[in-house]
């Protein structure tokens, strides 16, 4: 039986997608009743558990064989680790294949098996463990010492005994594939994962285990989101958001200046928003010119010119003013490979900030005059902070300038003053500001995913992620049957350029680059705007 995919939203590796089994359809994140399968599993049955392959890897050679799904069973006789390792082995054969994991799916665990890539689960885990007398919810209850049922689910409300328990057992399955349906709409499905994994031991382990693999999660990781990224655990340290964003700062960054200035970060974002930031920026005035800045947080720690990319655009974390020892040390060596290029450092900071900036000077061997005392905004902490300005040599950086081309090398890997050969004006009110050549718009700052969307005047210049399409006119939407060529460095939400011998356009991708040249169902890229391309 040959299963057809097609892709209708992606949050990493998750993934809502329509399969059809000649004629039998189901959207994903999809739990399977082993009461009443259907006529699919038929398929499925009776096959060597993928994880034997670890307890025997003849054996498993042997009989194992390869068919339309991707199944992962057999999980439960191997240690967390090597679950984690199998999903991502199994999930990487095939970018379109549904994949299945059998006898393993619980509440707490489907969000993060979703993570990994895992489309169909069974309930045999929650009839079974209805038959040892457990009850499904927040976490596995024995339904004998319950004065009263915590939940006013169908089963709960109606049944009784065994058929209560396998009722509600499985009700709660659903809910939670449901739940994780939504987070994929949202683009929100890690931080769920995150409060998640902290309910049981396995589950930590799985996910820190799960970080590890950079080169897996990259292959599906939106790098511009609308959702809120909220890094309240140590997990959060090693999520992707952070450690692409963290790790492309460092490739792409360019300081002006031969000083850093190190400013805390703020509750609101952007942070040249806030009222710290404002009354900081408006005291110095022109003197900001002289110094390039870098602001300090928890897990994030970035130059300016980053603070409307995703996720130093998008994020909220709780601040406490106590840093933990594993704070200090993550931030410090992140900030230490920043400051390493400056010849003289001026750290405005206080607290928890400062000692992150001690041991970022420990590990550089750098000198930082520190300008702030009873307050960043003091009248005191002002006045320092501008005489040391004063004495450092004169550059006038233009800021806006310097936020566009830095935003456009993180986005694009491409220089933005090699394609433009006329000067470039900005406009609008900060952050919603618009880069303009020869008085037309050419990019402008979406704040939404925070990211630069670009206009057709520049699209034309673009020569990464292009995306070659069928000689049609677009419409709404592209569809992955009409795409001939996507540059694999795609990610879902990119901005791309779509182009045939007819028209040229830009779009926003709804699936990986190699997704789309691999898929033959399914969206692919969302038509922003488009024109006919002008004949000689």
């Amino acid at each position: 039986m040959k299963a057809t995919c097609s892709l209708i939203k992606r949050d990493g590796w998750a993934r809502i997608a329509e399969f059809d089994f000649n004629g039998e359809k189901f959207q994903t994140p999809f739990v399977i009743d082993i009461e009443n399968p259907p006529e699919f599993i038929d398929e499925i049955i009776n096959l060597v558990p993928y994880s034997i392959k670890e307890l025997d890897p003849q054996a498993f050679e042997k009989f194992f064989v390869e068919k339309e799904f991707l199944i992962a069973s057999g999980l439960t006789a191997v240690p967390p680790s090597k679950v984690v390792e199998l999903l991502i082995e199994i999930r990487q054969k095939s970018l379109t294949k549904p994949m299945i994991a059998t006898a393993i799916a619980t509440p707490q665990n489907i969000p993060l098996l979703c993570y990994f890539g895992v489309d169909f689960f069974d309930n045999a885990m929650a009839i079974a463990s209805a038959h040892k007398g457990l009850y499904f919810h927040e976490r596995v209850l024995n339904f004998d010492s319950l004065d009263e049922l915590p939940c006013s689910c169908e089963a709960c409300r109606n049944l009784e005994g065994l058929e209560l328990l396998k009722r509600h057992n499985t009700i709660k399955l659903e809910e939670q594939a449901l739940l994780v349906r939504q987070l994929i709409r949202n683009e929100s499905l890690r931080n769920h994962v995150e409060v998640k994994a902290k309910t049981q031991p396995e589950l930590t382990v799985m996910l820190r285990i799960a970080d590890r693999n950079y080169d897996f999660f990259e292959k599906m990781h939106s790098r511009f989101k609308k959702s809120i990224v909220y890094p309240t655990t140590t997990e959060s340290f090693t999520r992707m958001e952070v450690s692409y964003f963290l790790q492309r700062i460092k490739e792409v960054y360019e300081p002006e200046t031969k000083v850093a200035l190190l400013l805390p970060c703020t509750a609101k974002k952007p942070y040249s928003l806030s009222r710290t930031h404002k009354t900081i920026l408006s005291h110095l005035g022109n003197l900001i010119k002289r110094v390039d800045e870098i602001i300090i947080s928890s897990p994030l720690v970035l130059p300016r010119e980053f603070e409307l990319c995703y996720p130093a655009m998008n994020y909220d974390t709780p601040v406490t003013g106590h840093w933990s020892g594993e704070e200090i040390e993550f931030v410090a060596e992140h900030l230490s490979s920043l400051i390493d290029s400056f010849d003289y450092i001026i750290a405005h900071v206080e607290g928890g900030y400062k000692e992150v900036v001690r041991e970022a000077l420990d590990a550089t061997g750098k000198d930082a005059s520190f300008t702030a005392e009873n307050g960043v905004t003091s009248k005191k902490s002002m006045e320092r902070l501008k005489e040391e300005l004063k004495n450092v040599e004169d550059c006038r950086k233009d800021r806006y300038r310097s936020l566009f081309e830095h935003m456009f090398r993180y986005q694009f890997d491409l220089d933005l003053k090699s394609l433009t050969k006329f000067s470039m004006n900005f406009k609008g009110r900060y952050p919603n500001i618009f880069a303009t050549i020869n008085r037309e718009n050419a990019l402008r700052v979406d704040t939404v995913y925070g990211m630069l969307d670009v206009y057709l005047p520049m699209a034309e210049k673009i020569s990464t992620y292009n995306v070659e399409i069928a000689d049609f006119e677009p419409k709404g939407t592209i569809f992955s049957a009409g795409i001939e060529w996507a540059d694999e460095k795609i990610r879902p939400n990119d901005v791309v350029i779509f182009r045939n011998s007819e028209f040229i356009g830009v779009g926003r991708a709804l699936m990986s680059g190699r997704e789309m040249m691999e898929s033959n169902k399914g969206y692919a890229v969302s038509v922003k705007r488009k024109t006919r391309i002008q004949s000689d």
